[in-house]
């Protein structure tokens, strides 16, 4: 052997535990310390495994008669030769093995705007949350304007927010060792703006152009816009596996719509979430053309025949 050898314990989100450098073969791995890599894992053999050059002058991996032998992916065997892409599993300990002049991949462009993970994005996510707070209580505040509702309101909002904030803080600060509680909070205060945006804005469209779907599929958009906040979420806790994160959220979102669109039929034998727009604004917003009394009168009766047709299939309801 003419040049070192790097052997890299690996965690289970595949970043590297330790590394450790080696200028001769053998290298024997296993439980018992008279082994070159000591192994902290009661699933691996006191002498698990070698490595080793065959006949060609390869990197093999050699198991030792071990009960588990080695694993690849899904393939368990007792002999590899070493791919440096690879992770190998040895019990329940991961390895990675790779020459000195490995080629590494190219250094790359920090395109993260550092500032906004701090105090500046901290307030500037406390300054949305205030603004889209307040105005979610006055455009429902039909009564008299009362200061003290509109503070307790906020405060129970901000400790909402500031609990989810913290508990994501928490999770990062354990992963990466970097709290970055400004951006975490800057996720959440953008995730709640979007939804007031989209809840007055689709009310508002499904009154001017009679457009029903918009007002009463309500808990489909949420559903999806709260799974883009916790896919940013889970991207900023340093996960590299960043396409089977947008897999198991995409996954789940699709269940949880699913699920509700299964319980609205069950208990109203619509797919929708209302059964009808309860969002009323002056008529001066209206677009779409004037209703005929006549025309109103065909749907009524439209109405009629099917709550007639219901009462005789259902009479216990």
């Amino acid at each position: 052997m003419n040049k070192p050898i790097f052997v890299e314990l690996m965690t289970a989100a595949g970043d590297v535990a330790q590394r450790f450098r080696f200028d001769q073969l053998p290298i024997r791995i296993g439980r018992a310390y008279d082994n070159d890599i000591i192994l902290d894992d009661t699933y691996a053999a006191a002498h698990h495994a070698i490595i080793e050059l065959n006949q060609l002058e390869e990197l093999t991996l050699r198991d030792l008669g071990s009960v588990n032998a080695i694993k690849q992916d899904h393939l368990r065997d007792n002999f590899f030769v070493v791919n440096s892409e690879a992770h190998y599993r040895l019990g329940h300990s991961e390895l990675r093995i790779r020459p000195i002049d490995y080629k590494i991949s190219t250094e790359k462009l920090d395109e993260s705007d550092h500032r906004w993970d701090g105090w500046r994005a901290a307030i500037v996510a406390l300054f949305i949350i205030s603004i889209t707070t307040l105005f979610e209580q006055w455009s429902t505040d039909y009564q008299e304007k009362n200061v003290s509702q509109y503070l307790l309101t906020l405060v129970g909002v901000l400790t909402a927010v500031a609990g989810w904030i913290g508990s994501w803080s928490l999770v990062n600060r354990l992963l990466s060792g970097r709290t970055r509680f400004g951006r975490h909070a800057l996720i959440a205060a953008c995730g709640l703006l979007i939804t007031a945006i989209w809840e007055t804005l689709s009310s508002l469209l499904a009154y001017a152009f009679s457009i029903e779907s918009l007002a009463t599929f309500t808990a489909h958009p949420g559903i999806f816009i709260a799974a883009a906040i916790i896919y940013y979420h889970l991207m900023s806790l340093g996960l590299k596996q960043s396409e089977r994160i947008k897999f198991y959220v995409g996954g789940i979102t699709l269940f949880a719509s699913m699920v509700v669109l299964i319980q609205n039929y069950q208990s109203s034998h619509y797919l929708r979430d209302q059964l009808y727009m309860d969002a009323i604004y002056p008529p001066a917003v209206r677009m779409s053309g004037e209703i005929t009394l006549e025309d109103l009168s065909q749907d009524i009766e439209g109405l009629k025949e099917i709550a007639d047709k219901d009462r005789k299939e259902h009479p216990e309801d």
